[in-house]
C-alpha cells in the first residue's frame, strides 16, 4: 500500500514539473517571437521618420504602439521641432510569414496616407538607402575592430624571414656547442651567411625546372 502511494505521488510530482516546463518553454517561445516580429517592423518604421521631418533639428520618440485595427500595424509617437507627430506603418504580415516585412500603407499626420506611387518610392530608394548604408557601417565597424590585428599579423609576418635566419644561427651555435663545448665566435659569419643564402634561395628552388642545373648549384654554392 505505502509502495503504491509512493509510485502515485511521484508520478504526480512529474506531471506537475513537465506541465510547468512545458508552460514556460511554450510562454518564452511566445515572447521571443512577439518581440522579434515587432523590432524588426519597429526598426522599418522608425527609419521612415527623417523622410518627413526634413528641418533640421532633434528627433525624440515618445510611444511605440502596436495597435490590432488595421492588422500588422506600428504606431510611432515622436517629437520634433514644431511639436508632436504620429507616424503609422502597415505590413503584409506577421509572425513568421516572409511578408511581414513587406510595407503596405504609410500614413502620417504630416502628408496623410502616401499614395502607391509615394511607397514604392519610398521602398525602392529611402529604405534601399537605409539598408545599405546600416550594411557599410556594420563592415567599417568590422574592419576596425580587426584593424589592430591584421596589423599585428602583418609585422609578424615581415619578422618571418628575419627570425629564420637566426633560429638558423641559433641552431648552428647549438651544434657547435654540443661538439666542442664551448661557443665558437668565429662561427657566427659563416652561421649567418649560410643561413642568409638558404633563405634568399627559396624563391630560386620554388623556380624548379625553370633555371638550369649548374646556374642553381652556383648559386647555391
Amino acid at each position: 500500500m505505502f509502495r503504491s502511494f509512493a509510485r502515485f505521488a511521484v508520478f504526480s510530482h512529474g506531471l506537475r514539473l513537465g506541465g510547468l516546463f512545458l508552460l514556460a518553454l511554450l510562454g518564452t517561445v511566445a515572447l521571443i517571437n512577439h518581440d522579434w516580429q515587432d523590432r524588426e517592423q519597429q526598426r522599418i518604421c522608425e527609419q521612415l521618420i527623417p523622410w518627413f521631418e526634413r528641418s533640421a533639428g532633434p528627433l525624440e520618440q515618445l510611444s511605440i504602439e502596436f495597435p490590432r485595427q488595421p492588422p500588422h500595424t506600428v504606431l510611432l509617437h515622436y517629437r520634433s521641432a514644431d511639436g508632436q507627430h504620429w507616424l503609422r506603418c502597415q505590413f503584409a504580415g506577421s509572425g513568421f510569414a516572409r511578408s511581414r516585412l513587406h510595407l503596405v500603407a504609410v500614413e502620417s499626420d504630416r502628408e496623410g496616407l502616401l499614395a502607391p506611387w509615394q511607397l514604392s518610392l519610398l521602398r525602392g530608394l529611402w529604405l534601399g538607402y537605409f539598408e545599405r548604408y546600416l550594411q557599410q557601417q556594420s563592415a567599417t565597424a568590422a574592419a576596425g575592430f580587426w584593424r589592430p590585428w591584421l596589423y599585428l599579423l602583418q609585422q609578424l609576418l615581415n619578422a618571418l624571414p628575419l627570425g629564420c635566419i637566426y633560429a638558423l644561427v641559433a641552431c648552428g651555435y647549438s651544434l657547435v656547442f654540443a661538439l666542442t663545448g664551448r661557443v665558437n665566435l668565429a662561427f657566427g659569419e659563416l652561421a649567418s651567411w649560410g643561413a642568409l643564402s638558404t633563405v634568399l634561395s627559396l624563391p630560386v628552388l620554388a623556380a624548379g625546372g625553370q633555371m638550369p642545373l649548374p646556374l642553381l648549384l652556383l648559386l647555391l654554392g
